[in-house]
């Protein structure tokens, strides 16, 4: 690889890089991997399509393909898994209080728009 090609390479990742958004270094990190896997898949895509080549040799670039599409897979979730630091969201639609009830005062309460809103407090 001559140093004009990276050079090519690398202005051509920077604003894929920028699409994934990444947050801190880690991120970063994984965004140029997951990056490199695409450019490589497309690559790898690219000699998959040319004629004139071997059944057997077209039939391992397809493996390949489907084997670097999987891994970027993995670094997605792997990317959304960080992000989220491994914690689940939990959206509650709707809630019945039935006469006599109340409200546990420790929920928080959002709007129709699912914004938070402060609690009145009576009293």
């Amino acid at each position: 690889m001559t140093e004009e090609n990276a050079s090519d390479i690398l202005n051509s990742s920077l604003p894929m890089i920028h699409a994934i958004g990444p947050r801190n270094e880690l991120e970063t990190m994984l965004a140029m991997q997951m990056v490199g896997i695409h450019n490589l898949a497309m690559k790898t895509l690219e000699r998959a399509t040319l004629g004139n080549q071997h059944h057997s040799s077209e039939a391992q670039h397809v493996n390949a393909i489907n084997k670097i599409s999987r891994t970027f897979i993995a670094q997605l979730e792997a990317l959304n898994k960080l992000r989220d630091k491994g914690q689940h969201k939990m959206t509650v639609e709707h809630i019945h209080v039935n006469e006599g009830g109340h409200l546990n005062s420790s929920l928080p309460v959002f709007d129709a728009y699912g914004l938070f809103q402060a609690r009145k407090h009576s009293g």
